[in-house]
């Protein structure tokens, strides 16, 4: 007699989705991850292209999504904002949020809680789950190398039936055209910490090298806050380049990054805002570990020296700083060289 295949069990409760065409959304506050939660805001976008999507930003980061231009309104509040301010400048808007997504336990999320947002989806990871309607379970810790940031933001997406993977949500704003001089921008600092930042000297090695290789325009940068080493590059190159640390907040330090042809950065946020405009960048490893928040894309080039004490993670190196010293200035000039030629 012939077996009788068995039957896929019936499923506790149906798959999940999103419900209504009024959707809020929480993405991270912190700046770096902000970017690498770009593409899951984007395919959240494309994967529902009528709905209404109104992001709730810090202001700290909120000038990114400026970038999005097919989200429907970002609802800004400063840093340390209550919830139910928050909340208050949502239902400010007039909108009847049906659905609400966020990826972690944030103010924002507390304000959808407060605006009783019939159906709120997200983690059910930390102080996240007491805010949600929906809980997911997040991504089970690998049995092999940790997976990139993106995806823990994407898996979310993907458990809405969401297409993720895929051409469209990759895709970076259009900026002006590109001058026809070089230009490089320098931000030899980083907001991870000392350990995280490739010498000073070799900074400026690379640097008067393509400037005396292909003519080029620099402008050494920081992200705001972040200064120290960008005015200490500045000094030793002298009036040969623009130093725009401190000058600019936020949304200036995104439009010089628009203007140049690549960024030779430090792991730090920078590389991230230049990725998150497709400018390239050639961005130095050394304690981070590239496979997890590198800038994704084939046009940014990774360095780092491949030491066994790598990536340790560590603000501040208890050793000699090998992942830094070990970089050679010809590796990483040899790097900004592939990425402009023409």
């Amino acid at each position: 007699m012939a077996k009788v295949a068995h039957a896929n069990p019936i499923p506790d409760k149906p798959p999940l989705h999103l419900k209504g065409g009024y959707l809020a959304v929480a993405p991270p506050g912190d700046l770096v991850e902000a970017c690498l939660a770009t593409p899951a805001v984007r395919a959240l976008r494309n994967g529902r292209p009528n709905a209404t999507i109104v992001l709730a930003a810090p202001e700290s980061s909120a000038p990114l999504w400026d970038y999005l231009p097919r989200l429907n309104k970002v609802v800004t509040f400063p840093d340390k904002t209550s919830p139910s301010e928050i909340a208050r400048r949502l239902k400010a808007t007039g909108i009847e949020f049906e659905s609400a997504l966020a990826w972690g336990e944030s103010a924002a999320a507390r304000a959808f809680k407060a605006l009783r947002i019939n159906q709120r989806i997200g983690y059910d990871l930390g102080g996240l789950g007491a805010s949600l309607t929906d809980p997911v379970e997040p991504p089970a810790p690998p049995y092999g190398p940790v997976p990139h940031r993106v995806r823990h933001y994407m898996h979310l997406l993907e458990r809405l039936h969401i297409k993720t993977f895929v051409p469209e949500n990759f895709v970076t704003p259009d900026l002006p055209e590109r001058p026809e001089r070089p230009r490089l921008a320098v931000a030899p600092g980083s907001d991870f910490g000392p350990s995280y930042r490739w010498p000073l000297e070799r900074f400026e090695e690379v640097t008067r090298l393509v400037m005396e290789a292909n003519a080029a325009e620099v402008v050494v940068v920081a992200r705001p806050g972040h200064e120290r080493e960008a005015h200490e590059l500045a000094g030793r190159l002298g009036g040969e380049v623009d130093c725009t640390a401190g000058r600019l907040d936020l949304p200036g330090l995104l439009a010089t990054l628009a203007q140049c042809s690549v960024v030779l950065a430090s792991d730090g946020a920078v590389p991230h805002l230049a990725a998150h405009l497709g400018i390239p960048a050639a961005v130095i490893f050394g304690p981070g570990d590239p496979g997890v928040r590198r800038p994704l894309g084939r046009i940014h080039q990774i360095l780092d020296a491949h030491v066994e004490c790598s990536p340790c993670r560590l603000a501040k190196c208890p050793l000699d700083h090998r992942c830094m010293n070990d970089l050679p200035v010809a590796t990483v000039s040899a790097a900004l060289k592939e990425i402009m030629l023409p």
